[in-house]
């Protein structure tokens, strides 16, 4: 005689079930789940966010942990299957509470004046403390205002990070802030040291260097009487140059033995020249015996060198002196 199975798939029973739990940093934890169907359902534990690697490898209806740490604090999964479609799952919360702990990433600061400036600090606690920010000395509570802004962010289960910001940090704000949690089963807190340092000069940029514009002056300008016909700047004379005169007032370089037939000059008398600015003046003759060498050059301060001496040196001698005068009148001008 045959017989008809009907299959049916897995359910959890709740109230045979752990729902939220609670236990004690270092303590046991005992989580169980209950599922019917037919045929009967296996019961796989799985905890929520773990990765393969540390996935529970547990089968059965209760799932036991041994000295609990926070870490394992989470949700876990008891998935029921009996290989009819669909299958079951329950999500179970279990809680590891434990006192806070306050810890500092950083326990001293050092702020520039007139910033707005941020501090923080992390709690750890299950259940969550009521934490808060205090100045030391004295150590007045800090709220949220116009200076001060205390917010808080959770991460985790149990993890929450606080922070606090100073608006226009100041030396008054230069001291001690005590971050402090406490719950159920304890307190803890930590002390940041915040200084206050200058704030850095701000560079600025070194202007572009003026030109000054050139100023019209009368050694600026060249007068147009001061130039020949042939564009030639007409000398004046040696102004710096210190050399001794004869009875009409014309300066002499006392120097013997020049030939004046080695200068090829053609005699170079000035009764044949054009009057003008720098030129010999009417009435001043040359010596026979020597040149007026500085007026080769249309100086009106003329220097005179004898032909007593052949000596070639001498010559170049008297050229470097017109050269210096030449140059002489030109700085000056």
């Amino acid at each position: 005689m045959g017989f008809l199975e009907v299959q049916v798939p897995p359910e959890i029973v709740d109230d045979e079930s752990s729902g939220e739990t609670e236990v004690l940093e270092g303590g046991n934890a005992r989580l169980y789940c209950k599922a019917s169907g037919v045929p009967t359902p296996t019961i796989y534990w799985r905890k929520e966010g773990a990765s393969k690697r540390n996935q529970i490898q547990e089968k059965g209806e209760n799932l036991t942990m041994t000295r609990v740490m926070r870490q394992d604090m989470g949700h876990y999964f008891c998935i029921a299957k009996n290989g009819v479609p669909p299958s079951v799952s329950k999500r179970i919360m279990l809680r590891v509470n434990f006192e806070p702990l306050v810890t500092l990433p950083i326990n001293m600061f050092s702020f520039p004046e007139g910033d707005d400036v941020t501090i923080q600090c992390k709690v750890e606690s299950s259940p969550q403390a009521v934490s808060t920010w205090r100045r030391v000395p004295g150590e007045q509570m800090i709220i949220s205002s116009h200076k001060y802004n205390a917010t808080e962010s959770h991460q985790d289960y149990y993890v929450t990070m606080m922070h606090l910001t100073i608006r226009n940090f100041t030396k008054k704000d230069a001291t001690n802030y005590l971050c402090a949690a406490s719950n159920s089963l304890g307190s803890s807190d930590a002390t940041i040291t915040v200084n206050a340092t200058p704030k850095p000069a701000t560079l600025k940029p070194d202007p572009e260097p003026r030109i000054p514009k050139q100023m019209s002056s009368p050694k600026n300008e060249i007068n147009k009487d001061e130039i020949r016909r042939k564009d030639v700047l007409v000398i004046n004379g040696p102004i710096d140059l210190f050399l001794p005169t004869d009875a009409s007032g014309r300066q002499i370089l006392p120097v013997e033995g020049l030939n004046p037939g080695g200068l090829d000059d053609g005699g170079f008398q000035n009764s044949g020249r054009s009057p003008g600015l720098g030129e010999h003046y009417p009435g001043l003759e040359e010596p026979s015996n020597g040149y007026d060498v500085f007026n080769l050059f249309g100086s009106g301060g003329s220097t005179l060198l004898t032909e007593s001496s052949n000596s070639k040196a001498l010559k170049i001698i008297a050229i470097v002196l017109v050269f210096l005068e030449t140059l002489f009148e030109f700085r000056e001008n």
